[in-house]
């Protein structure tokens, strides 16, 4: 991985950083698809919806098709590995964490 591609990483990893941008990744990860069908499997509301697609586009994440009157939304294909991988190494770490919780090593008196 060059520099430059260092770089766009680190801002495509902070244009999903949430669990509302996991979700629409996700769902764009299985194919193309348009505002509204995006919106109802993500459960978010298509003004949220949009705005997270606007991140993604300006982070270079997304690439988009025009079909008449819709858009329709597609993960660019440079980037749909390391996607990927940055969603289940996250899933990864939350099951470990939810099975390994931090346990105090002092004990606190009230």
């Amino acid at each position: 991985m060059t520099k430059v591609q260092a770089e766009q990483a680190i801002i495509i990893i902070g244009s999903i950083a949430n669990s509302q941008g996991i979700s629409l990744i996700k769902v764009v990860l299985e194919g193309e698809v348009n505002v509204g069908a995006l919106a109802d499997r993500a459960g978010l509301s298509r003004s949220a919806t949009s705005q997270h697609l606007t991140k993604f586009k300006v982070a270079g994440l997304l690439t988009q098709r025009r079909d008449r009157q819709s858009l329709y939304y597609m993960v660019t294909p440079e980037w749909v590995d390391f996607v990927r991988q940055m969603i289940s190494i996250g899933e990864e770490q939350a099951i470990w964490w939810a099975e390994n919780p931090i346990k105090p090593r002092i004990a606190i008196r009230v």
